[in-house]
């Protein structure tokens, strides 16, 4: 099997890359959203074909370490966060 390559625009609305400080923003905007939404969860995924394990498990760090708790301060700082429940590691 061989994937197809996917413009970027293509992905535009669906999927998040950047910096921490840009997924943080995106994630934001997301949970914004989806807090209209009853039972609504967030499925992220950061292994993909082709990625090694080792870049695999950075990825998952460099999420755990310095997105998670900069969505987690961003959506306090603004509030309406009482439902939220966002593990932080």
């Amino acid at each position: 099997f061989r994937a197809r390559e996917i413009a970027p625009s293509a992905v535009a609305g669906a999927a998040l890359w950047g910096t921490p400080r840009q997924v943080t923003a995106g994630l934001a905007a997301l949970v914004r959203v989806a807090g209209a939404v009853p039972r609504c969860e967030l499925v992220l995924r950061l292994g993909y074909p082709g990625l090694d394990l080792p870049d695999s498990l950075r990825l998952l760090e460099l999420f755990a370490a310095d997105v998670l708790p900069r969505l987690h301060e961003t959506l306090t700082e603004r509030g309406g966060t009482d439902d939220l429940r966002i593990p932080v590691l």
